[in-house]
């Protein structure tokens, strides 16, 4: 099984230096690593020829985002399983090999995802991707091991393998003849989503997605794009399409950006939790009416009878 790791990079020389050195350390027995980089700016290129010439470059012709960055590159790699990963990703030894053993186990499982936990609190689940994605009956993406904003500790309640509906685009693997099979991702997702619509399509298609707990990655998460100030205007509009907001009122800055969002599906979450708390008073309330109606009622039916 050749299996060919991508980073996609966009000026991201600062994280290709911090978090490259565990994917090379961990993972050249296993696998080839690539890097494939979105027509950086920055010192990206020069760095990676000069500091690790075992590492195979890719240069796309233009920013296309995560979505068109990944489709334009994989069509130059030969390998029975891509492993996609993000630039601010660290990974663990061995975490290759439960991923090859799981594969080699179910001849449909088309992809999967492991445990990812956070970079910066490595107890924790990662919002990204945690245990696993699925999709409630509304349509809301959600994950094992966090529930909206609030993430769990790790206390290995998620070492097993299990099938999910989405692996998070953070890190995940895919079997290269169904990437190409279903025509890779849908590229006007740019940035964000667009691994869901993938596994969505991946299932449709009859295949399965699984979990493997036992190989684990930790994730920052927020630092692919730091300044959507820096994107080119066609781009720029993509993403801000893709993000749900218009002109002006997209933060320059994506955490920020995220901060806000975090907010206000807080507020959102307090103003539902308020509201169902006032329901429920008015439902016990009634109840309690109704109790009592009755309880009048059959006092005075039983007093009539025994008239």
């Amino acid at each position: 099984m050749k299996i060919a790791i991508v980073i996609l990079n966009w000026n991201g020389r600062d994280l290709l230096e911090k978090f490259l050195p565990s994917v090379i350390d961990c993972s050249l027995e296993d696998a080839e690593v690539y890097v494939a980089d979105n027509n950086s700016t920055d010192e990206s290129i020069s760095f990676l020829q000069e500091k690790y010439p075992q590492v195979k470059i890719i240069q796309n012709k233009i920013n296309g985002g995560y979505a068109k960055g990944y489709n334009d590159a994989l069509k130059h790699i030969d390998a029975d399983i891509y492993a996609l990963v993000n630039s601010d990703i660290e990974v663990t030894k061995n975490w290759l090999k439960p991923i090859k053993l799981a594969f080699d186990q179910n001849d449909t499982t088309a992809i999967i995802q492991p445990k990812l936990l956070d970079f910066k609190n490595k107890s924790k689940f990662e919002y990204a991707g945690a245990a696993g994605g699925f999709v409630d009956f509304m349509g809301y993406p959600f994950c094992r091991g966090r529930i909206f904003m609030e993430l769990e500790n790790d206390q290995g309640q998620f070492n097993d393998i299990s099938d999910i509906f989405w692996a998070s685009g953070a890190c995940f693997f895919i079997k290269s003849d169904i990437y190409h099979e279903l025509g890779g991702f849908d590229e006007e997702y740019f940035a964000h989503q667009e691994e869901i619509d993938l596994c969505w399509r991946v299932q449709n298609a009859g295949y399965k997605i699984k979990y493997v707990g036992a190989s684990e990655v930790y994730h920052v998460g927020g630092e692919t794009y730091q300044n959507i100030d820096e994107l080119p205007p066609q781009v720029r509009k993509k993403v801000e399409k893709a993000l749900g907001k218009a002109g002006n009122a997209l933060e320059s800055d994506f955490a920020t950006t995220h901060s806000s969002m975090d907010r206000q599906v807080r507020a959102a979450l307090d103003i539902g939790i308020k509201e169902s708390r006032k329901l429920g008073q008015f439902l016990k309330y009634l109840l309690i009416l109704l109790a009592g109606g009755l309880i009048v009622f059959g006092v005075l039916y039983f007093l009539g009878h025994l008239k």
